[in-house]
């Protein structure tokens, strides 16, 4: 196995291969998928968000939101 192709093979009649879904946050695997693929074809890793780091950008996002609105209430008071 080539450093490039770190993904297991399964004895089925066309190729699967595990491939990680690595958080871009955090960098932590939070997943592991079996995609088909064409025989000899290397894979890496596919990138996503796990469910904390969206709950922490959710929040993130909403208060930024509610600091906005009051910012804009603010200004219409004066």
């Amino acid at each position: 196995m080539d450093d490039f192709d770190r993904t297991q093979e399964f004895d089925v009649d066309d190729m699967v291969k595990t491939i990680p879904v690595i958080c871009s946050w955090c960098n932590k695997i939070y997943h592991i998928k079996q995609w088909t693929v064409d025989s000899g074809k290397q894979t890496g890793v596919s990138h996503g968000m796990c469910s904390e780091c969206q709950k922490k950008q959710e929040e993130k996002l909403n208060e930024m939101l509610c600091k906005e609105k009051k910012e804009g209430m603010d200004e219409q008071g004066q």
